[in-house]
């Protein structure tokens, strides 16, 4: 049966692709009385896109199937250490409410879905950002106009251990530390100006790495290592075993360096704000 109902999507594939196309073609009796009206441009580009996704996918998806708790997981200590709403399922995904004013609603799915392909055609305003766990090529073959692919993410994990980490900082820096329920590590330098941070928040058994970044003038000095040894210790402290964080492309170097691991891409589209 399931055979069955693979050849008449592929029949209903064709049509639309003959539709698209501008052709006379006249759909045959096998298609549902809904498809025998007008197919407007919209209709046929999403329609397209759902399709791919059913026909390639699986096929194609290069990376093992990623854990919707540990999406969830992820979005609860990102939005706990940003302080917006928590995350709630929606469309097969999640949701947070951010009310930022360059970022309003993010959508967050662990693969590519008809939810997330269905958002691409509700959604008409920017600052509403669609994440997935996926890379930029498996997004791009069904972008819609206007739609954008922001630069690359990875999501990344790390088995914390039992041993603590060594920190090494040159002698013009010091590092302070804060406790609670969303620890900080900083470092500053010997005339007291930031020069790396990072948190954490415990999430269960994971500790959810966030906002680790060092001044552009103070990098390559091992005070991004510093941070994380910091912050990965204060995490055993508190029970945690497994770090959670998502990378940047240039963050990426530095945590693989520190032996974490690639758990998944993760790719952001949007719709690009009009400047005025």
């Amino acid at each position: 049966m399931a055979g069955y109902y693979q050849q008449k999507i592929r029949q209903l594939f064709t049509y639309i692709n003959a539709s698209e196309a501008g052709s006379c073609f006249e759909p045959a009796s096998f298609l549902p009385k809904e498809f025998l009206l007008p197919v407007v441009p919209a209709q046929i580009r999403f329609l397209n896109s759902f399709l791919y996704l059913y026909f390639h996918m699986p096929s194609r998806y290069p990376y093992d199937p990623v854990d919707p708790i540990l999406v969830e997981t992820w979005l609860k200590g990102w939005a706990i250490a940003r302080g917006t709403m928590a995350p709630v399922p929606d469309q097969g995904g999640f949701r947070i409410d951010v009310g930022w004013p360059d970022q309003q609603v993010r959508y967050v799915f662990p693969e590519l879905s008809y939810g997330w392909q269905a958002l691409q055609q509700t959604i008409t305003q920017p600052y509403i950002f669609l994440k997935a766990c996926a890379t930029p090529e498996q997004i791009r073959p069904m972008l819609l106009p206007p739609w954008e692919i922001c630069p690359p993410g990875f999501m990344m994990t790390r088995i914390l251990g039992d041993s603590q980490a060594s920190v090494h900082l040159p002698p013009s820096y010091y590092l302070e530390t804060t406790r609670g329920a969303h620890p900080t590590a900083k470092v500053y330098t010997s005339f007291g100006d930031l020069a790396a941070m990072g948190s954490i928040v415990i999430v269960g058994q994971y500790a959810i790495f966030d906002r680790i970044a060092t001044e552009q003038a103070h990098q390559r000095k091992g005070l991004g290592s510093a941070v994380m040894a910091t912050l990965s210790d204060i995490a055993r402290q508190e029970g945690a075993t497994t770090g959670l964080l998502v990378a940047t492309s240039q963050g990426k170097a530095l945590y693989t360096h520190l032996n974490w691991q690639l758990y998944a891409p993760y790719t952001t589209i949007v719709i690009p704000a009009v400047e005025r």
